[in-house]
Order: C-alpha cells, then structure tokens, then sequence
C-alpha cells in the first residue's frame, strides 16, 4: 500500500511495497537541476559529477567503486532534480542510505578536482554535438515555456563550465542539497514502518538542513500565444514541431489520462500520414506525436524530421488532417483499437519493483498515489463521444505554436496567420 510521509525536518518520504521480490529500488532526489543553474549552466550537472570526485576519507577511485558496487545504481541531473538511483539488496538499504549521505555531506570539492572534472564534462559537451534531435527538443522546450534553463540544456557550454569555481560547487550544494529539499521514493519488502526508521537513521538524522523552501515540481508556465520559432542550424535538415498548447483543467487524473488516449490515436494515425508524405519525393524521415503536462497547462505536439523545401507540404497534410478530424472525429474503430490495446498491454505487462517504485511520483501531480490498474480501469470507462469532445475542445481553443530547428529559414515556414488559415 503506497504511503506519504513527510518528516518533522521536511524530509518526504514516498513508499510502495514490493510483493514482487526481495529487492528494494530506491531514488534520492534533490529538487533542483538545471533550472537553478542561474548564470552558469551545466551548475547542478557539474556538481553530480563532483559527489563521485572524492570524500575527506576516500579516493575518487574509492568513491566511484563503492557506489556502483550496489550493482544496478546510478544518477543524473534533469531540469528539474538531481537523483541518485538504485535497484539494490534490501539488506544494503542502510548501506546505500549511508554513502549518498557519505557523499553529499564529505566531499572535498578541491580546486584540483574541479579543474579535473571540467575536462570530463567539456568532453560530454563536445560529444552532444552533433546530437541534434536532442537540442531540437530542447528548444521546443524552450520555446513553450520561454525559460532560459532550456534554451542552455542540463550541461551547459564550455565557457560556462569553464566558470565554475570551487565555491560555486560548495555553495550549490550547500543551498540545495538537504534533507528539507529532498524527496526519497521507495519500493521495498521492508514494512513501512521499518523502511521509515531506516530512512530516519541513516539519512534524515544526518543530512543538513536550511530554511530553503522546497521548489515547485514541474510548475513551469506555458508562453500560451501563438507564434513561429526558427533556429537555424547548418544542417542538412530540419526538425519541424506544431504544439497545441491549452490550460489544464487542475489535477484531474481523468483529463490527463484523456489526453494519453487521444495523443495514442493521433499517434496511430501519423502512421499513415508518414505514408502520405513519403509519396512525394520523400518528404519526410520521421514522424512522431506525443503529449506534456504539468500543474497548470498542457500541450499536444506533432513533430517530423524533413527537407526545409518540404515543411509547408507536410504542415498542409497535417493541417489537413487536423480539419477531418474536427470535423469527423475519431472512428469507432480507432477509438476500439485502443481500448483493445490498452487492455492487450495490460495484460502481458511484466511489472517490475522499479515501475511500482516510478509510479510514486505521480503523488507529486495529484497529491495522492495512482496506479496503473487505476489507469487503465479508467481508461475502459470512457467514451468515443466524450474523447471527441476533449479533442475538439483541444484543437479548437489551443494556441498554436510552429518550430524549426535546421537549415530553414522564416520564409521556408507559414507565417502564424498562414497557419491560423489553415485550421480555420
């Protein structure tokens, strides 16, 4: 039975039993990540790598094997956290509890070992690149929500790493890595009340504390306004994206769950329009089409890889298709196949301590713990008219946001009336 509990010290703890097997899977997480970069981007990234360069006691080579020792653990810096992971033997749970502490708490940070690291991470930037669906996304990112922490990514530039002192790392880690910031998510065989005494002694009492107030999670303002954004890049093509950008309705787990359905269909269907595209010409590599939420908006986005000389085509095919299916709906058929799949995925899905463990977070969206048996019993209870009438609300009151990120240029794409036009 999933539980929340929040400690006297702000400390939050969300936990799941694991009747699977005998392994407990685990992540710390510290609200903060690129978005609080400031003026260096790549900050918080910088400071993940310098937790593994060295303890007062131990050696980088020390700190490094002793970690991933625990076999399956790693961490990573996002946007929005920095989060040590572990899928690892119950009994090490006080083992590992203890050397994330370890490591946040004692290491060094010397002037030596931060001029090491930074060669380790301009060399990650230098391998990203030629990454280029990677920075496309990004931008798109950056784009809806107009904050600068996208535009930089999560590792920065070489000049802002460059930057980085000594006492930004201590400084960083000092404000933002603390137990009143923290979010430990577990999925284990311990009872509860064991798993909270453990967390209590082996991390909770020893961890710093300070009077940061916790960050908002994923509370990121959509630019809502319509508008066409080009990147030029010298590159041989173009990655294209039309966003529908809407309010979301609150914390509804039914409209959320809505716009998985109607994304999956859409989905289905840029099959065939990949097909359409491709006839002439080869008008386009890829297609895809996908959804985002958070507290307070939503957006649904179709993105392709093509031709600069083919984006007006393929927004046409999809403009197009948008107008059926407004006015048409979804089939029968389209909106039976995906119940059937819905339930067909249900049913063979091999379910893991580590998903179970994943699935706590949607705490964090709703304020309380929702499975996927949940998800999917909801998804079997909704209508074709009722889907039809969230996807007419969607594409008729969105704003409409274009994107290029290639070698195209403004007149290669539709101006935002040309678009409007279109939809009309």
């Amino acid at each position: 039975m999933a539980k929340f509990y929040k400690f006297d010290s702000g400390l939050t703890l969300l936990y799941e039993t694991n009747k699977i097997n005998k392994s407990t899977d685990i992540d710390i997480s510290f609200n903060c990540g690129a978005r609080c970069d400031g003026a260096l981007p790549g900050l918080s990234h910088f400071c993940e790598h310098m937790f593994f360069s060295g303890t007062d006691k131990l050696s980088k080579e020390q700190v490094m094997k002793r970690y991933f020792d625990f076999i399956k653990t790693n961490a990573y810096t996002s946007f929005d956290n920095v989060l040590f992971t572990g899928s690892i033997i119950t009994s090490k749970l006080r083992d590992y509890l203890s050397v994330v502490q370890d490591m946040i708490c004692n290491s060094t940070f010397t002037k030596q070992a931060v001029e090491d690291e930074k060669e380790i991470v301009i060399q990650e930037i230098a391998c990203e690149v030629d990454k280029h669906f990677v920075h496309a996304s990004r931008l798109i990112r950056y784009t809806l929500y107009n904050l600068e922490y996208f535009k930089h990514g999560i590792l920065g530039s070489k000049e802002s790493v460059n930057k980085i002192t000594s006492k930004d790392v201590k400084n960083y880690v000092k404000k933002y890595f603390v137990k009143n910031n923290c979010v430990i998510s577990i999925c284990t065989p311990l009872s509860f009340n064991k798993t909270k005494q453990i967390v209590k002694k082996y991390f909770n009492d020893i961890m710093p504390s300070n009077n940061l107030k916790p960050l908002p999670y994923l509370k990121d303002k959509l630019t809502m306004q319509d508008s066409v954004e080009v990147f030029t890049k010298e590159i041989d093509k173009n990655f294209f994206a039309i966003s529908f950008m809407l309010p979301r309705k609150g914390p509804d787990l039914r409209y959320r769950v809505q716009l998985g359905v109607i994304c999956n269909m859409i989905d289905d269907i840029t099959d065939g329009l990949t097909k359409i595209l491709r006839v002439d010409n080869n008008l386009i590599y890829y297609m895809d089409a996908d959804y985002d939420i958070n507290f307070e908006n939503s957006y649904i986005y179709i993105i392709t890889e093509v031709g600069k000389e083919n984006i007006k085509p393929c927004l046409d095919v999809i403009s197009t298709y948008i107008k059926n299916l407004l006015k048409d709906g979804f089939s029968k058929q389209q909106f039976e196949k995906e119940l059937y799949k819905n339930e067909y995925y249900n049913q063979t899905k091999v379910v893991s301590p580590h998903e179970i463990k994943s699935n706590l977070e949607r705490y964090r969206h709703y304020g309380r713990f929702v499975s996927d048996k949940e998800i999917d019993r909801l998804v079997q209870t909704f209508a074709l008219d009722e889907i039809n009438q969230t996807m007419r609300e969607i594409f008729n009151s969105a704003k409409i946001q274009v994107f290029s990120y290639g070698n195209a240029t403004k007149k290669d794409v539709y101006t935002i009336k040309q678009i409007q036009k279109k939809f009309n």
